[in-house]
């Protein structure tokens, strides 16, 4: 069904949350809570292959940072090919990011300001929710595997160094992204 849909897919992106304890300064504790989890939290990118891998894992982003900023700084648009079609839900309205790469990003349609959708637009999203669960299937595999990620991060492995690019957080998402992925 998913390859059928789209041929020429290349990822799936979602952001998800890592929760972490509470910061004890309080700019940083406001700026990693998050009401809907009530939790404070790290926001990672993920992009999941048609074979359901993870494929790119962005660093962890401890302020309130909106799923489009994410995409503009994680580096993952450097790494599309002309002719990919990335598959995301409409919180990534960007667009014109992946169109200046020469890759299409495929959110799944919605009415508003329209009365009804297209035709196409109907047969496409029930495709996209599939797909969608099939990213979240992943995500949650992720989370829920490795115990180091059920239980919130100490802040220490949160924080960066000016001579590090990535803090421990970062990298422990990784490994068990990569482990996960040997399923």
């Amino acid at each position: 069904m998913f390859r059928k849909s789209f041929p020429k897919a290349s990822c799936i992106i979602d952001c998800t949350e890592v929760f972490i304890y509470r910061p004890s300064r309080l700019v940083t504790r406001a700026q990693t809570w998050l009401i809907y989890k009530k939790h404070n939290t790290l926001k990672v990118l993920v992009a999941v292959t048609p074979t359901g891998s993870i494929s790119f894992l962005s660093r962890a982003w401890g302020w309130k940072i909106s799923d489009k900023d994410i995409v503009q700084l994680s580096g993952i648009l450097d790494k599309l090919m002309h002719g990919d079609q990335i598959l995301a839900d409409r919180r990534f309205v960007n667009e014109e990011d992946f169109a200046v790469r020469g890759a299409t990003l495929v959110i799944p349609s919605f009415t508003k300001g329209r009365k009804q959708l297209p035709a196409k637009d109907l047969e496409e999203s029930p495709c996209l929710a599939y797909v969608r669960i099939e990213v979240e299937r992943c995500i949650g595999l992720l989370k829920s595997k490795y115990q180091i990620l059920k239980d919130p991060l100490p802040i220490i492995l949160v924080k960066r160094s000016d001579d590090i690019d990535f803090a421990t957080a970062d990298r422990i998402i990784c490994v068990c992204a990569s482990l996960t992925n040997r399923k």
